[in-house]
């Protein structure tokens, strides 16, 4: 029954405090040890939480360690690790559904863009529901923007919510009715990453020294024919671990580090899986975290969430999709485009930005191998940047799916993705390149790093 005296005050602009129904409170894990979904890939994520404050009113969500939600009043703020934030609103309250929604008329330049060409704001930009099902079941949806599911999970209750102290520890100065910036507001304060900050005044200082000077990252070795090599796993940092191991694919993305300078040069890549021989794999080149792109901040990215790429997005990593598949009813490397925030790529004749695909199937993995330009960097600081900005979002983005095939050859059908997951390749070290030991034989004599133009 939906609570009507709240949602026709909420309408009405009334001030009155939201008051969400206690069967939604308590501790709950996902159900048969089933991995969260989220934007990142599969995710090890074992409880969310939700208590009630009895002095105030209050309400506090979390699934992630370090990330709270808190809802005062009509308002409610996502706040993270001290260090980003944002708005919603409470849109809707039922016994069964709760709803938030980023506030109407408001978007962050990421939030997509309408059928229509405008851009969406309020619900269509984000929402989150909680939804309680027959059997008991929590369904925690978070879209950003929909369909696009930032994360998702069924979970059952497995005791009652942690203190309510325990939240103010994680988030006490998240509060709804004293926002700080979003999130894509600006840069971070320096004090919140002081350590981030040391390490690029350490750079900075170390480049001017010599013309010629590299920096030797962890995890990055000197490849056969002397160009610097790293290896990263996608499925592997702090929160996709104890993901279910049936969600796993332990997908590898090596690549060379040019050095000096590249803008632009030729990257070799390859990217590799263990999937079934029926399989695709597939890499996406998605521009740059949106704190690599300071400059422009005002300008909105509508599809960055999304399949497709951005205009703004386009120059440094190319905007090219690769897929490769290499099982008994023949291989094939296709580039592809997305044309939509969603929906179904399409290919793109010739391949016209890759050089030396090729595809193979070796001890039961399928590994794709090209050559693509991209502006990695002008000198060593934003190369660095390019493959290891953290914190501080300066690092590439790219995004990667699995799924079937229809067909033979290079005219198969793609099937919908089974597994997908996009984000910065350093973000938070959630591709870690500690369990990825480069390997020359996996990425192939590919080992271009020359300067096309300066």
């Amino acid at each position: 029954m939906v609570r009507v005296a709240f949602m026709a005050a909420f309408l009405s602009g009334a001030c009155q405090a939201a008051e969400l129904p206690d069967a939604f409170l308590g501790t709950w894990t996902p159900i048969e040890h089933t991995s969260v979904q989220a934007i990142l890939g599969p995710a090890g994520v074992k409880t969310f939480t939700m208590a009630k404050d009895r002095l105030n009113g209050d309400y506090w969500m979390s699934y992630i360690a370090g990330q709270v939600f808190r809802v005062r009043d009509n308002l409610m703020q996502y706040c993270f690790a001290h260090v980003a934030t944002s708005p919603f609103v409470v849109d809707t309250v039922e016994d069964n559904l709760i709803r938030f929604c980023y506030p109407t008329g408001d978007r962050m330049p990421t939030h997509k863009a309408l059928a229509n060409g405008s851009l969406a704001t309020g619900c269509d930009a984000a929402k989150i529901e909680l939804a309680l099902h027959d059997n008991g079941n929590l369904e925690f949806s978070f879209w950003m923007s929909p369909p696009i599911r930032h994360a998702w999970a069924v979970y059952k209750r497995i005791g009652p919510a942690p203190p309510v102290a325990s939240y103010i520890a994680m988030g006490g100065t998240c509060d709804p009715l004293h926002p700080g910036r979003p999130t894509l507001g600006g840069q971070l304060d320096a004090s919140m990453c002081s350590s981030l900050n040391h390490k690029r005044q350490q750079l900075e200082l170390a480049m001017p020294t010599t013309e010629h000077i590299e920096v030797q990252e962890d995890g990055e070795e000197e490849g056969s024919e002397g160009k610097r090599v790293a290896c990263r796993r996608y499925d592997s940092g702090v929160l996709s671990y104890g993901s279910r191991s049936a969600d796993k694919v332990d997908i590898r993305l090596q690549y060379t580090v040019p050095t000096l300078r590249c803008w632009p040069c030729k990257v070799s890549y390859s990217v590799s899986a263990a999937i079934a021989e029926d399989e695709y794999i597939a890499l996406g080149f998605k521009g740059m975290a949106y704190r690599g792109l300071a400059h422009h901040k005002k300008v909105s990215r509508p599809n960055y969430f999304g399949m497709s790429t951005d205009e703004v997005d386009e120059e440094r990593t190319t905007r090219a999709m690769v897929l490769g598949y290499a099982g008994a009813q023949g291989g094939c490397v296709r580039e592809m485009k997305a044309e939509n925030y969603a929906g179904e790529p399409s290919d793109v004749q010739g391949n016209p930005h890759l050089m030396d695909e090729s595809v193979e199937r070796l001890n039961g993995r399928t590994i794709i191998r090209f050559t693509i330009e991209q502006h990695v960097g002008r000198d060593v600081l934003e190369i660095h940047n390019f493959f290891n900005g953290r914190m501080t979002g300066t690092s590439a983005r790219t995004m990667w799916a699995i799924g079937g095939l229809e067909g033979d050859g290079c005219e198969a059908k793609v099937q919908f993705h089974r597994a997908r997951g996009l984000s910065p390749l350093a973000w938070f070290d959630e591709n870690p390149k500690h369990f990825c030991i480069a390997d020359d034989v996996e990425l192939g004599v590919h080992m271009e790093g020359d300067e096309v133009s300066v």
